[in-house]
């Protein structure tokens, strides 16, 4: 089922994010931490997970931890979206609200 297939996602990523304990964090500056959360994300994304790829896709807009892309931040906005995650619809049609504005 849907339910059970998140479940196993979830402990997934949980078990990916768990190898970075939070003495390790502590010891990397804002700006690594950042780019350790980009890679985390990106990791995430390839297994599949909306979550991962919608905040990956914020991550590729603003440029935080990531060089910016806009292209690609719109790829993952769109891939998320079609996976039917509420917050990529939500951030996909206020970027393209934002965009038609203004050109």
């Amino acid at each position: 089922s849907s339910s059970s297939r998140s479940s196993t996602e979830s402990s997934k990523l949980i078990a990916f994010l768990s190898k970075h304990t939070w003495t390790t964090l502590q010891r990397l500056s804002a700006i690594e931490q950042i780019c350790l959360a980009a890679r985390c994300y990106w990791e995430a994304a390839k297994r599949g997970l909306p979550p991962a790829r919608h905040r990956l896709a914020r991550f590729f807009e603003s440029g935080r931890g990531v060089e910016p892309d806009l292209q690609r931040a719109i790829a993952f906005y769109e891939m998320t979206a079609r996976q039917a995650y509420t917050p990529a619809l939500l951030d996909l049609g206020y970027f393209y609200h934002q965009t038609s504005a203004f050109g």
